[in-house]
């Protein structure tokens, strides 16, 4: 099939689309804010008054999820490097039922806005600040490359300029969630997450009928080995594989849902602990169908289209993430009004994670420092939380154009989900798991694993992981047209090695590939360690935190202050429906031991007389209850 390759040339209809879907969602912040002009406290502001649905949540956390990076780059990561990206799926599973089962009961039982909050109560406040600053500092440098690429990409093939776009994510997403709070941000989610869904849908429909049916487009994929799930490799080195996607990145999830406030504080909106649960059950049932039947089945289609002339390698994109722009004008340039659909759902996809983010970030200052550290009146929290959500949406697009000016921040930044994953998912494993971790042992932990997984991704920045270790796919040129109308022949192998190292990686689940390679010969041994895949810098990072948090808490009193801790700030695994089934004795010889000396009077009717009695019997009335909280009448948010 051969294929002539334009820039996009946005026409009316286009700019009509996106800025009617920015300011929609701009209007909803503005609703919100009038709509609630009276309430002006930090509870209403940050968790909506828990008083949420939870299928809003479950929508708004799913869009937090799908970046804009994923909409557009997961499709070009299976054009180029096949099927194998799709297994981050089931990480994404295990990551959302880990956090729903453990964490969220801990939480909930304890009224907690977040998981600082958690650190604080149950190690101190040092440790919770530390946690804080981790934070803060990955989701700035993350969420301004989640405001850029999408720029980037959808600028190098439209008459869009980058910082527009930029500024237009950035400026709009910091105006709806400064005044409508998370309310805004829930509600513009479920907009936005109808109007991705809508554009993926009908991008999906066109595109596949041009090449000739869903199922022509499977089999074209079938035959250029892009549907390639088969890949086990043990090695390490190998960056995506079935291991390093579903427990690599699981554990990254684990993280992101579990112990980001970005995402925690949509469960803990709901009205009860069982609807924060069906909450993240629903999302990732959401997560689940826009990723696998729109993301990746689009993928088959764009390589389908592009099979017999590779755009990359015929140069007509710079950027592999520019594959699926460039489908949707080559298909759609008749259609006025498509392309702009186009590009308001990737900036709909943006503007949820971007949103959430700084949302996010607002109500960690608020509740985790401010409160705290001073006396303000509740409304001058209110304003307080107000002025920090448009400082942090400032400090996102100050990065977005750090990034534009210092391009290799961009690729590294999306390592930050894997890199930053262990150290905060840590001190959480520590808290909840462990009665023996104290705040020493906590801090410890979270220093070690940052400085170890820094240390891991500068070592992979200096030594760049073969390009064998990436499974890229050969790309075919025969039915190219050049501009002066000669068929390009077919690239040459030397040719195909350059062009393969001019793929850069620009997903939201795949961190820096350099253009560059080093010779075999000149590969230290050290080199081999660091070109271990970026998929488990997440679990090597919660390792660390955990070996060396349990080491430095039992040398610091860790063994005898275990008696000390409130047992509601344990999670008692045990205690499960699942494994009710287990002998009694066993489970109370699992259960950890804490507040041994505690007598509980033989009058109380419980069979024993330690404080371990007393919290499996606790646990199990309370995480598996339905602790709701009634609505205001007619009020359903």
């Amino acid at each position: 099939m051969t294929k002539y390759v334009k820039t996009m040339t946005l026409s009316v209809a286009d700019y009509a689309v996106l800025g009617a879907m920015l300011g929609l969602s701009a209007a909803v912040g503005i609703f919100f804010a009038y709509r609630d002009r009276k309430k002006k406290e930090p509870q209403n502001y940050h968790l909506a008054n828990r008083k949420i649905s939870w299928w809003s949540s479950g929508i708004s956390c799913s869009l937090t999820i799908l970046t804009g990076t994923t909409v557009i780059g997961g499709p070009a990561q299976i054009m180029y490097a096949g099927s194998a990206y799709a297994w981050t799926m089931l990480g994404l599973a295990m990551g959302n039922v880990i956090a729903a089962e453990v964490f969220l009961p801990v939480y909930y039982k304890n009224g907690m806005s977040g998981p600082n909050e958690y650190y604080g109560v149950r190690f101190g406040k040092h440790a919770r600040y530390v946690a804080i600053a981790i934070y803060i500092l990955q989701t700035i440098a993350y969420n301004g490359v989640m405001i850029y690429a999408p720029a980037v990409a959808l600028s190098a093939v439209s008459d869009l300029s980058e910082m527009t776009a930029a500024l237009s994510i950035g400026i709009v997403c910091t105006v709806y969630t400064s005044l409508g709070g998370l309310k805004a941000v829930i509600w513009t989610d479920v907009i936005q997450g109808a109007l991705l869904t809508i554009m993926l849908g009908c991008i999906l429909a066109g595109a596949s009928n041009v090449v000739g049916g869903i199922g022509k487009c499977l089999y074209v994929a079938w035959e250029g080995g892009r549907t390639d799930f088969n890949h086990f490799e043990f090695d390490p080195r190998y960056q995506m594989t079935f291991w390093s996607m579903v427990f690599g990145l699981g554990t990254m999830w684990t993280s992101v849902i579990g112990t980001h406030q970005t995402v925690v504080q949509r469960f803990l909106c709901c009205r009860s602990i069982r609807e924060g649960k069906k909450a993240m059950y629903a999302g990732l049932g959401v997560t689940f169908i826009i990723f696998i039947f729109l993301i990746c089945i689009l993928g088959y289609v764009t390589y389908a289209y592009f099979a017999d002339c590779d755009p990359l390698a015929n140069k007509a994109i710079s950027a592999r993430d520019q594959a699926l722009p460039l489908l949707v004008q080559n298909v759609f340039s008749a259609y006025h009004g498509v392309t702009g659909l186009f590009i308001a759902g990737v900036f709909a996809a943006a503007l949820s994670t971007v949103s959430s983010a700084i949302h996010g970030m607002s109500g960690v200052a608020v509740g985790d420092i401010v409160q705290p550290l001073t006396n303000l009146s509740e409304e001058t929290i209110f304003w307080v939380s107000r002025g920090l959500t448009v400082v942090f949406g400032v400090l996102c697009i100050g990065f977005a154009y750090l990034a534009s000016v210092l391009e290799s921040l961009i690729y590294a930044a999306l390592s930050f989900l894997g890199v930053f994953g262990g150290a905060l998912l840590g001190p959480a494993v520590l808290g909840i798991l462990f009665p023996v971790a104290n705040e020493k042992g906590a801090i410890a932990g979270m220093l070690a694993a940052l400085s170890f997984n820094v240390w891991l991704f500068l070592g992979a920045w200096s030594y760049p992981t073969p390009l064998e270790f990436w499974n890229l796919k050969r790309r075919n040129t025969d039915g190219c047209i050049s501009d002066a109308g000669n068929v390009t022949a077919n690239i040459s192998e030397a040719t195909h090695r350059v062009f393969t190292q001019e793929i850069p990686v620009l997903n939201s689940s795949a961190p820096l590939l350099l253009t560059w390679n080093l010779p075999a010969a000149e590969r230290r041994p050290i080199a081999e360690f660091y070109a271990v895949s970026f998929g488990y810098y997440a679990p090597m990072g919660l390792m660390v935190c955990v070996v060396v948090g349990l080491t430095v808490s039992a040398a610091t009193g860790g063994l005898r202050s275990r008696y000390e801790v409130d047992p509601t700030l344990i999670y008692l695994p045990f205690e499960h429906p699942t494994l009710r089934w287990l002998p009694k004795g066993f489970r109370q010889y699992m259960t950890p031991k804490m507040g041994a000396c505690e007598q509980i009077p033989r009058h109380s009717g419980m069979h024993g007389n330690s404080v371990t009695d007393r919290l499996v019997k606790e646990a199990a009335a309370y995480d598996f209850a339905d602790q709701s909280v009634e609505p205001e009448a007619g009020k359903d948010f």
